[in-house]
């Protein structure tokens, strides 16, 4: 990796993405600016000369992708990527002078649910499903004397209890109440 290059690997939970942009805000006041956001690593190069504030966006069936951006262009923010499984990327150039709500895409109670709202499906599906498939595997692994299906039911019990913990944190975030502590899982070059 070149000196104007770094790739960060940090892991953030889908109810955490206003952990990811104040991160991102922070490399870009130390002179790393965001190239591509990803779900497992970043992409940052360097640039001391700008500084941008950062913030991401779940909406991971978009209808007409022209026409979403555009309305975030209409607000000053610049598209930089999306993901495979639905988070898209904007920054906009730093201002001394800028307003909390020029900070920020959502600025009213009611966008900012619909956009949670729309991750928390998302959560509710890998849930039930593991809900579904933890009995059913343990119960195949057992009559089938199998501990690697008992592994598997095993990893589904514990998808379920993580994504319920999400569930709770947005709920706590809501209700503002105390955030689930979090325990980062960091891999940077």
């Amino acid at each position: 990796m070149s000196k104007n290059r770094k790739v960060s690997h940090k892991i953030y939970e889908s109810w955490e993405y206003e952990r990811e942009i104040d991160d991102l805000n922070r490399m870009s006041e130390q002179g790393w600016q965001l190239e591509k956001g990803g779900c497992f690593h970043s992409v940052f190069i360097k640039n001391d000369k700008e500084k941008y504030i950062y913030q991401i966006d779940y909406s991971p069936k978009l209808k007409d992708k022209d026409r979403y951006l555009e309305m975030f262009s209409e607000q000053e923010w610049e598209y930089i990527n999306s993901t495979f499984n639905g988070w898209h990327y904007f920054k906009k150039a730093y201002r001394d002078d800028m307003s909390e709500e020029e900070k920020i895409i959502y600025t009213d109670k009611q966008s900012l649910y619909e956009m949670q709202n729309r991750y928390l499906s998302m959560l509710k599906f890998f849930m039930i499903i593991s809900c579904i498939m933890t009995p059913v595997y343990l119960i195949l692994g057992i009559i089938g004397r199998q501990t690697s299906i008992l592994l598997e039911a095993l990893a589904f019990l514990i998808m379920g209890v993580y994504m319920g913990i999400g569930l709770i944190n947005v709920n706590r975030v809501r209700n503002d109440k105390s955030k689930i502590p979090h325990v980062p899982f960091i891999v940077a070059y």
